[in-house]
């Protein structure tokens, strides 16, 4: 009888040890379009709308607080994060200021 209480023991911790994570290693697929507009310095005026080429998209997995991955965006601002397990994902990217609010030293014509 010992043997089958150790082996469901077992089976009870590994059941509850596999259990996925968000990340990588699944079936699901993030994507998107970044788009990049050029504002006026009061944020009042759209002087136009771009695909966001070669900008880099980071994702966290879960709950975590810093990134777990990355992917540049294509000449169409389209990127995409593939293979990702059923959890809660964060997506964000840096841009520049074209309004100039934050002291950049770019200089858009």
């Amino acid at each position: 009888m010992k043997p089958l209480k150790y082996l469901f023991i077992l089976l009870l911790i590994t059941a509850v040890a596999c259990k996925k994570q968000p990340g990588q290693g699944g079936t699901s697929t993030i994507q998107g379009k970044l788009l990049e507009r050029k504002m006026s310095p009061a944020f009042t005026i759209c002087y136009g709308q771009y695909n966001a080429a070669d900008f880099n998209v980071f994702i966290v997995y879960g709950d975590g607080t810093s990134p777990d991955n990355n992917v540049n965006t294509g000449t169409d601002g389209h990127f995409e994060f593939p293979y990702l397990r059923k959890g809660n994902y964060k997506i964000y990217a840096y841009g520049n200021d074209s309004a100039k609010t934050v002291g950049h030293l770019d200089h858009y014509d």
